[in-house]
């Protein structure tokens, strides 16, 4: 046989024993074989929608597409459509709140999303992105929910005059300037600081913003769940606010002076209905705003 045949064989098996070995280490070991559900540009339904109240008021939209361990949606014409009537609804209504629900898969938790929480966020935050970049005053408010597919990986509903008379529209909630984090998971009862890494990569962006901007301050407001008395629930959330300051200090060496505190207790519950256990986790949380 000639040298050339042999080592052209010798290449086949190698590249055969190499694929074996992929697919038992993927599927046999990690057990990733099996086909997440998600949808192509070709499969995708057309039953997205935005609700206000329990009433639709857009229908028959095609629903987004993400890559799986994605943020950035893959956009088709009829998602700009919808996009485009959204804002339109919203500028019609500027008392009405959006809530974006992005979706994510149990297999993606973990997943670094920037400053985001999770991925189910940062989706949602792609689109919150979109609209406000368009200039849209209205506040919109980010969730999201873990599921078995990425077929409908977001959902969107307004509420109507849900926005109080002194709301800032400049500061629209979790953006840098405003952020909501409600994944750090306090648990029940307690002021002990679990940061994670998006909290992590949050706090080195604001280190840096403080460098560049040596007059502006933060506030770290604290947040509870509806259990408990209001008066109670008002010194929890101060000392949750106390707990951050006190890390934001310790690990990124800002001032002191330039990081204020302040609570809400239960009062201002972003995550509704406000008495579901899901919801009094996510509640438990802290806001932190940069003036």
């Amino acid at each position: 046989m000639k040298p050339i045949v042999i080592v052209l064989i010798g290449f086949i098996a190698l590249a055969g024993w190499t694929t074996f070995s992929r697919w038992h280490f993927m599927c046999k070991m990690l057990d990733r074989c099996a086909e997440i559900p998600m949808a192509s540009d070709a499969e995708r339904t057309k039953d997205l929608s935005l609700t206000a109240d329990g009433k639709i008021l857009l229908k028959d939209y095609e629903q987004f597409g993400f890559e799986a361990n994605a943020a950035a949606p893959v956009f088709t014409e009829n998602n700009k459509v919808f996009i485009n009537a959204v804002e339109q609804y919203l500028t019609d209504n500027p008392k009405a709140q959006l809530r974006i629900t992005g979706q994510l898969l149990a297999s993606e938790k973990g997943i670094a999303a920037g400053i985001f929480e999770n991925l189910g966020i940062a989706r949602a935050a792609a689109i919150r992105d979109e609209l406000v970049n368009r200039g849209l005053k209205n506040p919109i408010v980010l969730d999201y929910k873990i599921n078995d597919d990425l077929m409908k990986p977001l959902s969107f509903e307004a509420v109507l005059n849900d926005i109080p008379d002194d709301y800032d529209a400049a500061n629209q909630q979790f953006v840098f300037k405003n952020m909501n984090f409600s994944e750090i998971k306090f648990a029940y009862n307690s002021d002990v600081f679990n940061p994670n890494q998006a909290f992590n990569s949050y706090a080195d962006s604001v280190k840096i913003y403080f460098t560049e901007n040596p007059k502006k301050t933060l506030t770290v407001i604290g947040h509870t769940d509806v259990t408990g008395a209001d008066t109670y629930n008002i010194g929890l959330g101060k000392r949750r606010a106390v707990s951050v300051r006190n890390y934001l200090m310790k690990t990124q060496g800002i001032d002191g002076k330039r990081i204020k505190t302040a609570s809400k207790g239960e009062g201002e519950p972003a995550f509704k209905p406000a008495d579901s256990e899901v919801n009094k986790a996510k509640n438990r949380r802290v806001n932190i705003k940069i003036e």
